[in-house]
């Protein structure tokens, strides 16, 4: 009988030592399997988190001037101007507008088009932008060499459109104007452009108003 008792408990250690090794032959994991190298890890990381740069400035509604933009400048970043009402114009009766901030190897800039019906109501816009103008609301006149603004600024008039574009590190701003302005708009009938904290240079004026008697008092 004791002998029956000593092959029982004998039988029952090596089951028992038997379904401990399995189990842990089951569970047992690589510690290699479960922790990436450091390569590994950092390819992961840039599929991951590394979009391209037109995603970061991701459109839903893009147009011509968005494709137009991107074509000319591959590495240009666009999103919308959440604002709707950031510039004097926006008040207006316009029939457009279109408004982007832009990135541009990590150089920023704001881009806004307005079109309007007419030129008539063109050039008002215009001028009554003129009399609160910039961040300092400076009261401009048409051909004055002033200082109004901390940044960049680039304002084109057409028959029919108002652009704008101002930049904290961009001085060449027309680069991005001439892309947008629509051929249709005509030839330009103001251009004033002004380098960060200094006075206003006009491209374009007006040859009636070049040789008015306003302008040669200025």
């Amino acid at each position: 009988m004791k002998r029956y008792n000593v092959l029982l408990v004998c039988s029952l250690a090596l089951f028992t030592i038997a379904g401990c090794s399995k189990k842990a032959e089951v569970e047992a994991v690589d510690y290699k399997d479960i922790m990436p190298t450091s390569d590994r890890e950092y390819q992961e990381g840039l599929e991951r988190d590394t979009l391209p740069k037109q995603e970061v400035y991701y459109l839903d509604n893009a147009v011509s001037e968005d494709s137009l933009l991107m074509q000319t400048f591959p590495e240009l970043q666009l999103k919308n101007l959440s604002s709707e009402y950031a510039y004097f114009p926006d008040r207006l009766n316009y029939s457009e507008r279109w408004a982007r901030i832009a990135n541009l190897d990590s150089s920023k800039f704001t881009l806004v088009k307005w079109t309007f019906s007419d030129s008539v109501l063109t050039e008002n816009a215009f001028f009554n932008w003129l009399d609160c103008f910039g961040e300092t609301c400076t009261s401009l006149r048409v051909g004055q060499d002033t200082t109004f603004s901390t940044l960049n600024t680039y304002v084109l008039v057409t028959h029919n459109e108002l652009v704008y574009a101002s930049s904290p590190e961009i001085d060449d701003l027309a680069l991005f104007v001439d892309v947008i302005k629509k051929e249709t708009s005509g030839k330009a009938k103001y251009i004033l452009e002004q380098k960060a904290g200094k006075k206003t240079n006009w491209l374009v004026l007006p040859e009636d108003v070049k040789e008015s008697k306003i302008q040669s008092d200025i």
